[in-house]
């Protein structure tokens, strides 16, 4: 049996359909029997498993038929002990794979070195913001959101939230996640962005809406953005 067949069999042997019904109404657009419904630390431990027995070449075990089989590449990429610089290339070669939120998010989450590598890392997520395709766009921003809230990179992210206009649902929400973000992480400056008038209409009002359900942001702050998004309202 090849590996390849084993690892779909162990996947298969986990798969939850009651997870897999509930899971797939959340992912838009995702075809019909392509998720098996295999909970994410399950999937992790498969990835750490593989990686430990092939490294980086485990990759080449995976196979392209099910969502979950795309989530494992991406763990695989992420927990390769293997500098970022080099998991660069990798990372290029599964962007094209990702055609949704999930696969997004835990790929960008996952990414083991960007926090340490941050110039290796930052130049890929320039790269990906200045491309036009969506889940380009949102894995840029979702990379922003999850390593660079810092002094040396917020005003420059907060930019970025601003160039988003007229596009994909989804890059809008990832900008306003994370503005929602740089808010918690610098109010006054995320602050101004906000009353700028710069911000998409709909990033601000996702914004808003973030900032509302977040735990992270002081009841001051929380107030002020309630104001913004009460202004809003009155532009509607």
């Amino acid at each position: 049996m090849s590996e390849t067949r084993k690892i779909r069999e162990q996947l298969e042997a986990l798969a939850e359909p009651a997870y897999r019904d509930f899971s797939s109404r959340l992912i838009p657009n995702l075809p019909e029997g392509e998720m098996l419904g295999v909970r994410l630390p399950a999937l992790r431990k498969i990835a750490k498993g593989l990686v430990k027995e092939h490294g980086i070449e485990a990759l080449d075990r995976i196979g392209r038929e099910y969502f979950e089989e795309t989530m494992l590449r991406g763990m695989v990429i992420g927990c390769a002990p293997i500098p970022f610089s080099e998991k660069i290339p990798y990372i290029k070669a599964f962007l094209p794979e990702i055609a949704n939120w999930s696969v997004c998010d835990s790929f960008c989450a996952g990414l083991k070195g960007a926090a340490t590598e941050k110039e290796a890392a930052w130049r890929l997520v320039e790269e990906c913001l200045a491309d036009r395709r969506p889940y380009y766009r949102r894995f840029g921003l979702v990379m922003e959101m999850d390593y660079f809230l810092d002094g040396g990179h917020m005003e420059r992210v907060l930019e970025s939230a601003v160039s988003v206009g007229e596009e994909d649902y989804y890059v809008k929400m990832a900008a306003g996640w994370c503005l929602a973000e740089c808010y918690a992480a610098d109010p006054e400056k995320t602050d101004r962005i906000l009353r700028s008038g710069r911000l998409h209409p709909d990033v601000l009002r996702l914004a808003q809406k973030k900032i509302r359900e977040s735990r992270k942001i002081g009841e001051t702050w929380q107030e002020n953005a309630r104001k913004i998004g009460a202004a809003l309202e009155k532009q509607v």
